[in-house]
């Protein structure tokens, strides 16, 4: 590769997400385990972030419906990447 190409597609052959998609990922998977958590606390906590505005803007991002089912953002992050490779490819 040369030095001004972008690695994002490598990181897709092998199956890694970007830092901003990892940061995003783990986010998102810490907000909803708090939904999980057997501390009432943090369990209402959760149910407040609902209303963050970033928290909507980074589900929004990722197509992520917060409606206390269980969701798949880390296939929805995965995706997104996927989605954003391939169009700077084309």
């Amino acid at each position: 590769m040369n030095l001004w190409e972008s690695v994002k597609e490598l990181q897709l052959l092998c199956n890694r997400l970007d830092y901003v998609r990892i940061v995003h990922s783990r986010k998102l998977k810490f907000w909803f385990g708090l939904e999980l958590c057997d501390n009432r606390t943090l369990y209402w906590c959760s149910k407040w972030l609902c209303y963050n505005p970033k928290f909507l803007k980074l589900c929004n991002e990722y197509n992520i419906v917060v409606d206390g089912r269980p969701n798949y953002c880390m296939r929805n992050v995965y995706l997104r990447f996927y989605h954003i490779v391939m169009d700077n490819i084309v």
